[in-house]
């Protein structure tokens, strides 16, 4: 006889694990898992994995008990086939008969139904496999367990709930990695924020702690003006946050290093380039070189008096 073949059903099965998986999992769970241990929803996709997995097995036993059925009336039909070799199932004999409900051949004639007949194909009086009837059983079991401990009790977590559980712990995992990432600005890293919300920042950082210096619209004061093209110890991103991590306690610029962390070091020198050409009022003139970004020549500038700026030499970097 053909031998029945069982792969597809076994690659199913791998499918409908494989999906289970991926679907007990977070969307971000892939990348982070801020949650530990297993959670009730994870403890029922592996029961529903273990119903599934014995359903499998109860089919495949079934069709095998089929399969011996067939060779049986094969020999009672088919001369010929009387001397096909007849596989017996010789383990569980006794829990085969239990589960499978199926009765001897020789009883057929006394399940026959009368009246159901059609085109010379009997019914007969065959109830449901009690395999599948304890399987049946079971599920009403496990709904009403599990209506009770999600609805009734409340004991567990919804979906809806372990979801906004696990998008907190994401959050808050979130914000944990930029501190972290915030942490590791210096002035060999640091880059120019041009998006409003970080430049309003720089904004206000620059209010609290350097107006004072340099004044509100940073146009200079005690300290040198700010908006203008010249720069004492050099412009672009990285000299300015250099600037104002470390200072130059010699000319009265002090570290910032210890009282702003180097993400809002970064933003308010952002900010302080972005004040580039505002010429607020009253303003100090130039001091320092003319910084070019990306140049290698910058004109040395020095003013002996407040009153007129002159181009003494220039330097090469």
């Amino acid at each position: 006889m053909k031998r029945i073949s069982y792969k597809p059903a076994v690659a199913f099965i791998a499918i409908i694990f494989i999906k289970t998986k991926v679907w007990s999992q977070d969307p971000l769970s892939t990348a982070v898992q801020p949650s530990q241990g297993i959670t009730m929803h994870d403890f029922v996709n592996m029961v529903l994995i273990v119903l599934i997995a014995l359903l499998f097995m109860l089919v495949v036993y079934q069709l095998i008990l089929i399969r011996q059925q067939i060779k049986r009336l094969r020999r009672e039909i088919i001369p010929d086939a009387a001397n096909e070799p007849l596989q017996e199932i010789s383990f569980f004999e006794e829990i085969k008969r239990k589960l499978s409900g199926l009765k001897p051949i020789e009883m057929e004639k006394d399940l026959i139904i009368q009246g159901h007949e059609y085109d010379g194909i009997q019914e007969l009086n065959n109830g449901m496999p009690p395999w599948l009837r304890y399987f049946f059983l079971l599920t009403i079991g496990f709904g009403v367990v599990y209506f009770m401990y999600y609805t009734v009790l409340g004991i567990g977590d919804t979906q809806i709930e372990e979801y906004e559980k696990e998008m907190t712990a994401a959050q808050l995992l979130k914000e944990e990695r930029m501190k972290l990432a915030a942490n590791s600005i210096d002035e060999n890293n640091a880059v120019l924020m041009t998006a409003e919300m970080d430049l309003l920042e720089g904004k206000r950082i620059f209010g609290e702690n350097c107006a004072t210096c340099h004044g509100e619209l940073g146009g200079g004061g005690a300290g040198p003006n700010l908006t203008d093209e010249y720069w004492i110890h050099g412009g672009g991103i990285k000299n300015v946050f250099k600037t104002i991590k470390y200072g130059y306690i010699q000319k009265g610029m002090a570290p910032w290093q210890d009282k702003l962390t180097p993400l809002q070091i970064q933003k308010v020198a952002s900010y302080v380039l972005s004040l580039q050409g505002t010429n607020p009022p009253n303003a100090l003139p130039p001091a320092g070189e003319k910084w070019i970004e990306g140049a290698d020549v910058v004109a040395s500038v020095n003013h002996t008096d407040s009153a007129a700026v002159t181009v003494d030499t220039i330097v090469v970097k």
